[in-house]
């Protein structure tokens, strides 16, 4: 019988195709795994899209390998940083596409997808996308997840228009809008998001609503989250005096306020009493409006605990702790918030054993909820770390406080484009404080590990590069946008700040447009931040010592100084000062302990008062200790550092804390040479500008200022002791600089009543020149508290805002014509409105004023006046001052003066400078020319060559 083995042939056929087609399939998918592995993501995504295909084409796909490739795929895109916006929108697009498929999606995928998408500005394409991803949620019952709101959130047609919605249900919606925004740490968002439903409400005239307490309380709470305490101080006031007119004291909702209002008050402003009372009356409240079994009354109750902790209070803290750790353990659902809570507890007291199980569970329930990159993560990561560095597991707590370094440095570098100016240095602020542990740990560290020293290194790099380049980058990016209405934007900002100038320039009876013009810097700036947001951001580049170490010659080292406390206690005595030294050939930067604050507050102050420079530099025996001060300054700061600088000639330096107050360049050695006559020094705001290369400049425009009038309006000559005198010598200074330069550069010249702050503002944007050079009085006043005073030009008995402004930038400042007038208005209180047109200038600029301006074509700053190096000092961060303010505004090198110099001195270093800035045009090398030459010309006085100090 004749067999029939066509069939046959073609079943087997069928079988081998389909069989080579799974082999290849499964082989091109392990090519992706190895890619994928290797970090060559956008290798194993061509491989991953391949092995797809071939899946695809089999008869009977196996759908649990086309689940695996889409996940990969999404994986990869997530973390490829060369992807295109192409390649991601193609990516999540053909994702979604088989998960509609299958009308089903999980809360990976979406993560996965919101977080590729997050990378790029908003398209319709990517909105398409947060559409059909919202759908699919809602019908795989998703609907109560946070990534639902942060997918609702990224939908703009859904962000609802409150003026056209006037429903409470809309309001509850732009709410939970504004959560989600919280929970991405898009602060600002948040905080538009919140304060347009309290506008809203203020317009529709419901201020005692709930919901405009409830979103009263959500920036506040934010506010605190971000360590802005005296904000967040008003807003939960505000919220708790409103409930109680309400008769409401007694709701829960009072008892959530109270807890947080108790966290500013302890944290914010030491108040432990009112915290407690607080703390008290809000464990009241949940008791009887719930159960001692709620989350939120054992919250209150580690709340009570953490207060007597902060005070070594551990017997007090001991009952509370007890009573929170028996409920707990009875409640098998208790949330992972009062986990944390009590594990930090447990830190607290040094109970590690009970502490880490509770971390470790925590920090795993945390990772699968939002990921290895928010700040909760990071929290108890850091929690882990120290438990570990503490229980003795030295290659853990390694492992994690790197990540932790890794993740804060990451969210540091965010802030410029996150925030507004207040809120980013609050943020910024609270980041480095989280800092402190891993910098501690890393110090420790160094001597088992020397790349410990290479992570202490990239924290203050960045450190230094977030605090004070972020405002100079969003100036950056909106004048060079080219999008007219975020300049237009910019430039009412400008305007604001200038009337907030003018209005603390006034007396306090006469400031009438202060808080509106805050208002309107708040509203302008939440303005500028959502339209930089909705275009692409570059990736932030976090800086490194590997990258320091390549710009490096062979003969030069970088120093980088830095503070930071033993404990949290913060004590003087606990503030270690020490510097990491790089070198071109060294593996890792070298580590150097110094000395702590109180050894270099009584070095450089005797009494309170400053040393005189004659003693710190040249070598003096005070009466009454018998200590040569100049050899005390030698041997703290510069021999430790001596084995280090074998066949190093020169040194790149950038000081942390009271060292912006050392003339380095003067310290003695034993030999009575300066440290200058061997090495050649370069101070920097971060050595991470080693990288920059010094070019020649060619100046083709000045502008000088001095010779200044500061009675122009008045028409008066005399001088008292509330005012400012004439300084004669700066007139012939610049009238020296203008006939040197006349020949080489457009020179301008303001002097006497030309001489205004008018003048000076209109240098601003594409008129900067390439140099400022102004001779006038600086003024800076050191703190907010009275008893505090470091240094007062004027011995005035009244209270000024200048003088007491809780924002440094408004307590340092310079003085151009007609300033005397206005000082002497603000200062003493007179109210005779007449004397005084504020609108039609002050004469008195401060450094918030300079920080708001543009200075893009200007080379150097110098600013021949008494003291312009002063300013608060936040260790770590630098000077928050007239330094801060230029370096904001663009300005590439600042000459400054540490302390007072004579005219005649000042005069001839500064014709010195100019001599040689137009013969070598090199603004470091005719700096470091001028010096030699005023040292070689007073060699036993450094106080008329040391004080001006060049800073890159």
């Amino acid at each position: 019988m004749k067999k029939n083995y066509t069939l046959l042939f073609f079943i087997l056929g069928v079988f081998l195709s389909y069989a080579q087609t799974i082999e290849k399939a499964d082989s091109v998918f392990f090519k992706g795994e190895g890619e994928y592995y290797k970090k060559n993501y956008l290798n194993a995504l061509a491989y991953y899209k391949e092995a797809l295909r071939s899946e695809m084409l089999c008869e009977n796909p196996r759908e649990d390998q086309l689940l695996l490739c889409y996940n990969l795929i999404l994986q990869a895109t997530v973390k490829s940083e060369d992807i295109s916006y192409t390649q991601t929108v193609e990516n999540c697009q053909l994702a979604v596409g088989f998960f509609k498929s299958r009308n089903t999606i999980e809360l990976v995928n979406v993560y996965n997808i919101g977080t590729a998408l997050q990378k790029f500005p908003y398209s319709a394409e990517n909105q398409q996308i947060y559409k059909d991803l919202k759908i699919l949620m809602e019908q795989s019952a998703m609907t109560n997840s946070e990534l639902y709101l942060m997918v609702s959130a990224n939908i703009k047609d859904d962000n609802l228009n409150i003026e056209a919605n006037h429903t409470s249900q809309n309001v509850e919606e732009m709410l939970n809008t504004a959560d989600s925004f919280y929970l991405q740490q898009k602060y600002e968002a948040a905080f538009a998001a919140y304060e347009k439903v309290i506008d809203f409400l203020v317009k529709s005239k419901k201020t005692e609503d709930i919901l405009y307490l409830n979103a009263y309380h959500k920036i506040g709470v934010i506010l605190t989250f971000i360590g802005n305490y005296h904000k967040a101080d008003h807003y939960l006031t505000t919220v708790k005096e409103l409930l109680e007119k309400q008769n409401k004291g007694a709701t829960v909702f009072y008892a959530d306020n109270a807890v947080k209002l108790s966290e500013v008050l302890l944290y914010g402003f030491g108040n432990r009493w009112y915290a407690k009372e607080l703390y008290l009356k809000a464990m009241d409240i949940y008791e009887k409006e719930l159960t001692k079994n709620d989350p939120k009354y054992i919250e209150a109750l580690l709340g009570m605990a953490n207060i007597h902790l902060v005070y070594n209070e551990l017997d007090m803290a001991e009952p509370y702790i007890y009573e929170a750790t028996r409920l707990i353990q009875n409640n098998e659902n208790s949330s992972n918030e009062l986990n944390y809570m009590l594990s930090t507890v447990y830190l607290k007291i040094h109970d590690y054993e009970k502490a880490l199980p509770l971390q470790l569970k925590i920090i795993k329930k945390i990772e699968e909820k939002v990921g290895r990159k928010h700040r909760l993560y990071t929290d108890a990561l850091g929690n882990v770390a120290l438990i570990y560095w503490k229980i003795g597991k030295i290659p853990e707590a390694r492992l994690a406080y790197q990540q932790v370094t890794e993740n804060l440095i990451s969210e540091i570098k965010q802030t410029g484009l996150l925030l507004s100016e207040d809120n980013r240095e609050s943020l910024v602020s609270s980041l480095v404080l989280q800092l402190q542990n891993p910098i501690r740990f890393f110090v420790e560290d160094y001597t088992r590990n020397k790349q410990a020293a290479a992570n202490l290194y990239d924290i203050q790099l960045n450190i230094k590069e977030a605090a004070l380049y972020s405002q100079k980058n969003i100036k950056n990016k909106i004048k060079g946008s080219g999008n007219a209405t975020l300049l237009k934007w910019y430039e009412q900002l400008t305007a604001e700040k200038k009337i907030i100038a003018v209005e603390m320039s006034k007396p306090l009876n006469l400031q009438k447009e202060l808080n509106s013009a805050h208002e309107k810097i708040k509203e302008l700036e939440n303005k500028i931040l959502a339209e930089l947001q909705s275009g692409k951001n570059e990736p932030e580049v976090i800086v490194s010592s590997k990258l320091i170490k390549e710009s490096l010659k062979e003969d030069e080292v970088a120093m980088e100084f830095f503070t930071f406390s033993e404990n949290e206690n913060n004590n003087e005595s606990q503030v270690q000062y020490q510097v990491l030294i790089l070198s071109k050939n060294s593996e890792f930067p070298v580590l150097v302990s110094l000395f702590n604050q109180e050894q270099i507050n009584a070095a450089l102050f005797n009494n309170n008062s400053k040393v005189a420079t004659e003693q710190l530099y040249r070598g003096s025996i005070v009466a009454k200790t018998g200590a040569d001060t100049s050899a005390v300054l030698y041997n703290m700061l510069w021999k430790p550092l001596e084995k280090e600088l074998k066949n190093i000639h020169k040194i790149s330096y950038s000081p942390a804390g009271l060292l912006h107050r050392v003339a380095f360049a003067a310290i003695l050695q034993p030999d009575n040479k300066n440290i200058s006559d061997k090495y050649r020094l370069r101070q920097l705001s971060s050595t991470v500008r080693i990288k920059d290369e010094v070019e020649n400049v060619s100046i083709e425009s000045i502008a000088l200022f001095g010779g200044i009038d500061y009675n122009a309006e008045s028409g008066e000559t005399k001088t008292d002791k509330n005012r400012w005198a004439y300084l004669p010598g700066t007139l012939s200074e610049v009238e020296r600089i203008q006939e040197r330069s006349a020949k080489y550069s457009k020179v301008k010249m303001f002097t006497g009543k030309n001489a205004t702050k008018e003048h000076f503002e209109k240098l601003n944007g594409s008129f900067s020149p390439d140099i400022l050079h102004i001779a006038t009085h600086g003024f800076y006043f050191a703190g907010t508290n009275k008893n505090n005073l470091e240094h007062l030009y004027l011995e005035l008995d009244n209270t000024s805002v200048i003088k007491w402004d809780s924002n440094p930038m408004n307590r340092s400042g310079l003085l151009f014509a007609g300033a005397n007038v206005t000082w002497q208005q603000s200062f003493t209180g007179t109210n005779d409105n007449n004397k005084v047109n504020f609108k039609k200038g002050t004469g008195i600029l401060t450094a918030y004023e300079v920080g708001s301006m543009f200075f893009p074509n200007t080379e150097l700053v110098v600013l021949s006046a008494c003291e312009t190096a002063l300013g608060d000092i936040a260790e770590n961060e630098g000077v928050f001052g007239l330094q801060r303010a230029f370096k904001s505004a663009g300005v590439k090198y600042l000459l400054i003066s540490l302390w007072e110099i004579p005219d005649k001195e000042t005069a001839e270093f500064m014709d010195k400078f100019y001599e040689n800035l137009f013969t070598l045009q090199n603004i470091e090398n005719s700096f470091s020319s001028a010096q030699k030459y005023m040292k070689t010309a007073y060699p036993e006085h450094p106080d008329k060559w040391a004080a001006f100090v060049l800073i890159k």
